[in-house]
């Protein structure tokens, strides 16, 4: 496909400055055939800068590519926006995934997922030739170094560029064997003090500690000189409270004004105990995790998009590329040790809109999270100095 630039339609909006640079490098790799990992946050426009790449990439140089992810949800999000950012061109998409095998053949762009690709029934990446594509550009690349997905990407001898919130893998895998070479590489702090995101009033609800035994902590402590360890610190100082409680409480921030709000919980048996009280409460709310089928979940978040819901309660499915811009609210109910978690979660709420603050609301009681908000706090403040900006930083209540 050889069009002139005269025939191809402009864009519906142009990227913002801190996204142009990172699509150029994404280009110039890919005509240079060569792999690059992008590293940026969780709602800083990952998803979009993929679209212009794959737009330059087929409108002016006649190329053919693919879109991997894990989440048939998020193949469906990232097509729309394709081809909202396609605009009308000639551009021809089909989907591969889940049971919407559509014809390939003639395809310029395909989405596919890495369970469709390559799953214990079927090696569909084999059907294809290994140059069938000039660039695959994939979402969530840290899942890349996983055994079956590690065999989709090495079969192809495309340019590959990696999308990513977290490079780091838990299991020590190095992604870079796969892309080689980190082609641009955002931090959550710097993207907020860029104003990439919006900013954020986090709080800290710390009426779940016992103020007794903290005094008594304090005098053995600071008085007795004693050690005490951050275990003996969760088992004595903070206080379970009733899910009806914590609601209440969410309903302070929430309900005058209705604003949208995701709740992330421990794990699908405590998501159910919420979404239920919710609903008890008469508050509009929607669940979604990994044993609702796709077509629920799929219902679910398109009612939580136009705002039919209020509430949407979760357990892990929200932690990766689901596109949620109307957030307002986002509330930690679960306990993670894990920063790479932790930070896709915070970055949900965080998608950049004109003047939007997001509010975060963190119930979760234990002093590792107390320790990682202190050290995310600095962590701004020292990125603030370094690049001279006046940005505001959250305003973290406790």
């Amino acid at each position: 496909m050889n069009l002139v630039k005269k025939e191809i339609i402009p864009t519906p909006f142009v990227a913002y400055p801190e996204q142009k640079p990172i699509i150029e490098v994404s280009v110039q790799t890919i005509l240079a055939k060569e792999n690059g990992l992008v590293v940026q946050p969780t709602s800083t426009g990952k998803s979009t800068e993929s679209a212009f790449v794959a737009r330059a990439c087929i409108l002016i140089h006649g190329f053919r590519g693919m879109y991997l992810y894990n989440e048939n949800e998020g193949l469906d999000q990232a097509r729309a926006s394709f081809e909202f950012i396609f605009n009308g061109n000639p551009i021809k998409c089909a989907n591969f995934f889940g049971g919407e095998k559509e014809d390939p053949d003639h395809a310029d762009i395909i989405f596919a997922s890495f369970q469709s690709m390559n799953n214990h029934h079927e090696k569909w990446y084999e059907y294809f030739e290994k140059d069938r594509f000039d660039f695959i550009l994939v979402n969530e690349a840290h899942h890349g170094q996983a055994t079956t997905y590690k065999e989709v990407l090495d079969y192809f001898n495309a340019s590959k560029i990696g999308f990513t919130a977290t490079p780091e893998r838990e299991d020590g895998l190095d992604i870079l064997d796969i892309f080689h070479k980190v082609i641009a590489n955002i931090s959550f702090e710097e993207a907020y003090v860029r104003g990439m995101m919006s900013k954020m009033k986090y709080i800290v609800k710390s009426f779940d500690i016992n103020k007794k035994k903290l005094k008594a902590i304090f005098n053995d402590v600071i008085e007795e000189g004693k050690t005490i360890s951050i275990k003996q610190l969760n088992e004595t100082l903070f206080i379970d409270k009733l899910d009806s409680d914590v609601l209440k409480d969410i309903y302070l921030y929430t309900c005058e004004e209705r604003k949208q709000t995701l709740i992330y919980c421990e794990n699908i048996l405590h998501a159910t105990r919420i979404y239920e009280q919710l609903v008890l409460d008469g508050k509009d709310a929607g669940i979604i995790h990994s044993k609702k089928s796709r077509g629920k979940n799929k219902r679910t978040l398109k009612r939580f998009r136009i705002d039919e819901i209020q509430f949407l309660v979760s357990v892990d499915k929200l932690n990766e590329d689901i596109d949620l811009p109307n957030v307002e609210v986002g509330v930690f109910l679960r306990c993670t040790n894990s920063r790479r978690i932790f930070f896709q979660q915070l970055g949900r709420p965080g998608r950049k809109k004109p003047g939007k603050v997001a509010l975060i609301l963190d119930y979760v009681a234990n002093a590792e999270r107390l320790i990682m908000l202190n050290e995310f706090k600095d962590d701004i403040e020292a990125k603030r100095k370094e690049l001279f900006y006046s940005t505001d930083l959250p305003e973290l209540d406790k």
